[in-house]
């Protein structure tokens, strides 16, 4: 094999497949070196040029005589054979081109004898398509495309999924997933747009029905192409002048699936510069199970003489310095013992499908193993251990026939290596041991036709018979003549599963058979030399009827025998009980006399009853002259009737024609029975008298007696039968049966086992036939007439509280009913057992009856389905559904847990994490996300359902990425506490998908990437933001996946997303910022198929505050306009200025970031007094409401002088005292005098009206108290 160094250079990986099912059991064909002759006809198809064999056309067969046709297809290996032809004469022509290649017209006129035809078709590559022309696609230098004759294609690398290369000793699965790591180099050449390179890759690899196409990014200089089905890769320039290049092709892809007819040896050869690169692969053999054993009993199940034994060893070809081929034999109740000599041992090639191949070849003990040997096992130690190859033991078992008891054998096999137990199987089969006399004598009588039947079993013991085989059969009694052609012989062979005997067809010509004497004696010889059965057959006619054995042997020539004494008693009284009709309490008998016909005088027929039979109802006696016809006999002409025979019962006498008769008779009588009185059974004697005519007189008694249902002893019963459809058990109960006299009925019921009453089940109905009393299933199906309230089967008291039935039945009398109702079990989702029900029937508390029975429930309501799908786009995506099954509002199902593991094995499938979906099947729409979390990890995802109580199945969907071919599985199991009774099997299903696929560069391969968002504030990037919530959308607008929460580390990171478009949406923002303008209503993102991290860093801005200031008069509270203000954070500066009070007094300032703010009045209301003392305030974080602050003002005060004078000579008067006084009286200054001038003056008044009183008058005046009234104005 050549190898070589791959350079540095441009890559892309592609990814190839098919999608394979499989579920082939091997077939187990033995190749031995005797060659069969079989009618083929084997097609060849070929390249003219090359000779390499093709694939992918058909040819029609058509046979010329009959016109006949079929039309065959070239699969594999440019090769078809086709054995389902007869021997003739036909056409063969192509019908159907190989893809790429032209077709070939040429017929093809074979015959099909006794051996292999094989024809070879040849067809020419078609010329390649053009590439456009200069004109059409216009190159730099207007070249013409052209094939590229040197070869680019430098090394090529195949390994298997784990990256280990391929080699006859690393083996791989047939069908597994492998990697081709192709390298295409050169230099010193000048390529032109639209050249091209081409190699045909080799047939060994299964690459689908898809052509790929693949860039060589970052270079835009070539691309290449596959043809899937002709295997072809081609490489195509796009510039000019191209002079060197090393591009890397990387194909992910399976081995395609050799049959059972090819060897696990293949060749895949690559056509490399330099020489063919050549991989020897070794195929893992595909085979259920790697030991296997048949076994087979000889000559049949029934009575085998042996047990042959095929064991087949190693059958995936594994290699070990030690190797032991291991066997161990069981019999249950008996013995086998392996024969020593019958031993063999082979080893042999197996097929790449597990099933041998080629010759055997025998080994030989001591020299190429040693044989450890017991009665019922064998250990081969091979001398060179396990050598790649398959084994076959064989051998055989003799049984022990002796004892019976045997019923199974079995062999196990074990395949064992140097780390120990490499593969075991094992068979086990059925037999029948059964001891058969070699000669039995039987015999019947027949009182219809007066004979005796008889019957010899010969040789059921399968001894060896020779034609000195002589039966003799002696028959003593002479008052017996033999039938005429009655004696038949009849084959006998025995069933192979039940060892019972089968008569078969006539075989008289297998015995001579002398001449039969009158009595019925004879000889028998036989004829042949074997080992079968047989069985004669002959009758004997009665000519005396007297009471007597009559004695019949039959001897073999080796003095063996079989003798019947035949004790012969003549039928002349037989007494039978008839049907009871328990509802109308009574009973029929029938007495028959002289069945064999002999004449008799004189018949006296006495019938006694006894305790339970009271009393005659009806009678009628008939006489049968034959066996044809009968006659009614006439009361008083034919017979007489006394009915009071003491102690109780009647006496018919014959007389008239009867009185001397040959005639059977018959007496058909019904009479009245009581089983109130404590019969348990009903019995009835009869006895006759006749008189033969000579001397003698005859009578015979006889006594025929039946036994009461138990149910109507024990007057009532109970049945039960499981309903599986309505998951109830439906049950009754016979009350009074018999019909006994009650007081009060009082029945009670009470349900346990887990079960529970079906409300408004309980009915009561009525008894309508002796049928319905003694089997209750026929008014437990059967609805019938339901008594009504004031009936006497009507309960005059019900109770169904605390999970139990009392009724008392006040009215009942003798009258009966059937109470019937249900029950169901409590858990409804699984109950597997035996349900006990016990009725308690009673009068009034006394003579108390217990009906007790049992009824097996079982009810199993599907819990869960998987199920897995490629799907129709990505070949290695699989999507996969389970549902929670059987869930409605009469079953809910509370907070279930679902676990779900996936087995990659070596495909590196992962969950897309993104395509979850939880869906309610009633409305078919998203369960909320608030009642339940995905928590993965791992290869396992668990669904938690929390506060949910489903009453609708529930759906999850969701899917898997495959990075290379092979199966995949998952495995689900479902909990909750609903289920505590749920048998895990049924709580837990498997599924298994192979996607084996073929994608590459640009041909539509799903991809696994990863978003990691990073919420931060905006104005402090450092500071990450936790608590943002986003949810991902599909481009139609569906959610994908489930909404997401940034950490305390302000991130999220979304791994397992499918690669694609996007749509990301916020749609909660941290406490106290808002939502990010950017991704509010969505924004578009892309997942990366290169599987390179998305990061995304996500700004916030905090949420603002604002505050509302409110300027008032500081007097009258009332609001004040035109006030200015301005704003300055808290350490003084400036933010903003002139902000003026509206009419409603209100300055409202809004986006302020949290923190300390301070208001300053710069310019006050018209009026108003200026007031710079700082209003403060704060803005806290996530402020939900406006901060509130005010500012009053003092309006601007006025002044008054007010002069005292002399009212005469208006001299100014000093020290006078005033009081000032409000509007409303209010003292508002006091103590005021006059000065040298007779003035007082008082200042800072705020405006309003006034009034000065006098208090004090001037010295040597006269108090004037009256006000003097004044005002201040506003401003």
């Amino acid at each position: 094999m050549k190898y070589m160094v791959k350079w540095r250079g441009f890559f892309i990986v592609a990814i190839i497949g098919l999608l394979v099912f499989q579920n082939v059991s091997p077939v187990l064909a033995t190749i031995v070196d005797e060659k069969t002759t079989m009618i083929t006809l084997k097609i060849i198809k070929e390249d003219k040029d090359t000779k390499e064999k093709i694939n992918g056309s058909s040819f029609e067969i058509k046979n010329k005589k009959t016109g006949e046709s079929k039309e065959v297809s070239i699969t594999e290996h440019g090769t078809i054979i086709e054995n389902s032809l007869s021997e003739g004469e036909y056409i063969v022509k192509e019908k159907k081109a190989a893809p790429g290649y032209t077709l070939d017209e040429q017929t093809y006129n074979v015959t099909l004898a006794d051996k292999e035809e094989a024809i070879t078709s040849s067809s020419t590559k078609k010329e390649a398509e053009k590439t456009p022309s200069v004109t059409e696609q216009p190159s730099k230098k207007g070249n013409l495309k052209a094939v590229i004759t040197d070869n680019i294609f430098t090394a090529v690398k195949v390994e298997n999924g784990t990256g280990n290369e391929l080699g006859a000793t690393n083996r791989i699965k047939n069908g597994g997933a492998v990697v081709l790591k192709m390298n295409f180099t050169f230099s010193g050449k000048n390529y032109k747009a639209g050249d091209t390179f081409k190699t045909v890759l080799p047939d060994s690899f299964n690459f689908g029905t898809t052509n790929l196409t693949g860039d060589f990014l970052p270079s835009t200089e070539a691309k290449w192409d596959l043809n899937a089905s002709t295997r072809e890769l081609t490489i195509t320039f796009f510039k000019d002048g191209v002079q060197e290049g090393n591009y890397d092709i990387e194909l992910s892809t399976a081995l395609k699936s050799f049959s059972e007819t090819e060897k696990t040896s293949q060749v895949a050869v690559f056509n490399t510069a330099g020489g063919n690169t050549v991989y020897q692969l070794e195929i893992i053999p595909e085979v259920d199970k790697a030991t296997q054993v048949m076994l087979e009993a000889m000559p049949s199940k029934v009575n085998p003489d042996k047990a042959t034994v095929d064991a087949r060893f190693n059958l995936t070809k594994e290699t070990s310095e030690l190797g032991e081929l291991r066997l161990s034999d069981t019999a249950y109740g008996g013995s086998t013992i392996i024969n020593r000599n019958s031993i063999k041992v082979y080893s042999t090639d197996i097929s790449a499908k597990g099933t041998f191949i080629g010759s055997k070849q025998l080994l030989t003990e001591n020299t190429d193993y040693e044989l450890i040997y017991a009665p019922s096992g064998l250990t081969i130690k091979l001398k060179e251990g396990l050598k790649a190859k398959g084994y076959q033991v064989t051998y055989e078992r003799s049984i022990d026939k002796t004892n019976s008891s045997l019923s199974t054998i079995g062999t196990s096999a074990t395949t064992v290596g140097s780390s120990g137990m490499l593969s075991n199987g094992s068979m086990t089969i059925s037999v029948t041991i059964k001891a058969y006399d070699h000669l039995i004598k039987k015999a019947v009588y027949n009182p219809v036709t007066q004979c005796i039947d008889w019957t010899i079993n010969v040789n059921y013991d399968l001894a060896n018979l020779t034609p000195g085989t002589v039966l003799t059969d002696v028959l003593t009694d002479d008052n017996v003549s033999y039938v005429a052609d009655s004696l038949k012989i009849k084959r006998v062979t025995f069933n192979e599963e039940s060892g019972e005997a089968v008569i078969g067809d006539d075989a008289s010509n297998d015995w001579t058979v002398s001449t039969i004497s009158d009595n019925g004696s004879f000889n028998m010889n036989y004829k042949k030399t074997d080992e079968k059965a047989y069985q004669v057959t002959y009758s004997t006619k009665l000519t005396d009827f007297s009471p007597r054995k009559i004695k019949n042997e039959v001897t073999d020539e080796k003095g063996v025998k079989a003798t019947e004494n035949f004790d012969f008693k003549p039928d002349l009284l037989n007494k039978e009980a008839g049907e009871i009709d328990y509802y109308n309490n009574t009973m029929d008998w029938t007495i028959t006399v002289n069945s064999e016909g002999i004449n008799m005088q004189n018949i006296n027929i006495v019938d006694e009853f006894s305790t339970g039979v009271k009393s005659l109802v009806s009678y009628n006696v008939y006489a049968y002259p034959s066996d044809s016809g009968y006659k009614l006999l006439t009361e008083g002409r034919d017979f007489t009737i006394q009915k009071d025979v003491s102690p109780a019962g009647f006496k018919i006498k014959l007389i008239g024609n009867y009185a001397t008769t040959d005639n059977k008779i018959v007496v058909k009588m019904k009479t009245k029975i009581d089983l109130t009185d404590g019969a348990k059974t009903l019995d009835n004697k009869a006895s006759f008298s006749y008189f033969d005519g000579s001397l003698t007189q005859y009578s015979e008694t006889i006594k025929a007696e039946a036994t009461p249902e138990t149910s109507i002893l024990a007057n009532g019963g109970k049945v039960g039968k499981w309903n599986p459809a309505t998951g109830e058990i439906n049950w009754i109960v016979s009350v009074n049966a018999m019909g006994k006299k009650y007081d009060k009925l009082v029945l009670d019921d009470e349900f346990l086992d887990g079960t529970t009453f079906v409300e408004g089940s309980l009915q009561y109905r009525n008894v309508v036939n002796s049928s319905e009393l003694t089997d209750l299933s026929i008014p437990l199906e059967i609805k019938g007439t339901l008594a009504q309230v004031g009936d006497a089967n009507y309960p005059t008291k019900i109770d169904t509280s605390a999970n139990k039935i009392h009724l008392e039945f006040g009215n009942l009398d003798t009258n009966r009913v059937f109470v019937k109702y249900k029950t169901k079990p409590k858990d409804n989702w699984f109950f597997s057992q035996w349900v006990n029900n016990k009725a308690i029937v009673s009068d009034n508390g006394a003579d108390e009856q217990i009906y007790e029975t049992k009824e097996f429930a079982f009810l199993q309501n599907e819990v869960i389905k998987v199920a897995g799908n490629i799907d129709n786009v990505y070949g290695n995506k699989v999507n996969w559904n389970m549902e929670l099954l059987n869930i409605s509002p009469e079953r809910t199902l509370s907070n279930p847990v679902i676990t779900n593991r996936l087995e990659q094995g070596n495909t590196g499938a992962q969950f897309i994490k993104n395509s979850f979906q939880v869906i309610n099947t009633k409305t078919n729409e998203p369960i909320n996300e608030e009642n339940y979390d995905i928590i993965f990890e791992g290869n396992t995802f668990t669904i938690q359902f929390k506060n949910y109580t489903a009453m609708a199945p529930i759906k999850v969907s969701y899917s898997t990425i495959s990075l290379l071919s092979g199966p995949i599985s998952n495995e689900t199991t479902v909990e909750a506490e609903d289920f505590s009774n749920v048998p895990m099997f049924f709580k837990k299903r498997n599924a298994a998908v192979s996607p084996v696929f073929t994608v590459g560069s640009g041909s539509g391969i799903a991809t696994i990437g990863t978003i990691k968002i990073t919420k931060v504030d905006e104005d402090d990037t450092t500071k990450k933001l936790e608590g943002a919530k986003f949810q991902l959308y599909t481009l139609d607008g569906e959610k994908s996946g489930q909404e997401i929460k940034t950490n305390s580390e302000g991130e999220i990171l979304l791994d397992g997303i499918q690669s694609g478009k996007y749509k990301l949406v916020e749609t909660e923002a941290p406490e106290g910022y808002n939502i990010s303008d950017e991704y509010k209503e969505g924004k578009e993102i892309t997942v990366n198929s290169s599987g390179e991290e998305l990061l995304l860093t996500i700004k916030n801005a905090m949420k603002k505050g604002k505050v509302i200031l409110t300027k008032k008069d500081s007097a009258s509270d009332e609001v004040l306009a035109d006030a200015e203000f301005e704003l300055q954070n808290a350490a003084g500066s400036k933010l903003k200025e002139k902000l003026t009070t509206a009419a409603s007094g209100n300055i409202e300032i809004t986006d302020l970031a949290p923190g300390d703010y301070k208001l300053i009045e710069t310019k006050a209301p018209a009026g108003y007094q200026l007031d710079a003392t700082p209003v403060h305030f704060t803005i806290d974080f996530n402020q939900s409401e406006a901060a509130k602050v005010s500012k009053t003002n003092t309006a601007k005060t006025g002044t008054v002088v007010l002069t005292k004078k002399d009212s005469a000579t208006n001299a100014k008067l000093a020290d006078a005292t005033f009081e000032l006084r409000n509007e409303g009286g209010t003292v508002v200054r006091e103590n005021l005098v006059t000065d040298d001038n007779g003035e007082i003056s008082v200042a800072d008044l705020a405006p309003g009206d006034y009034k000065l009183i006098e208090t004090k008058a001037p010295t040597g005046y006269q108090l004037d108290a009256a006000p003097v009234r004044f005002t201040i104005d506003f401003n």
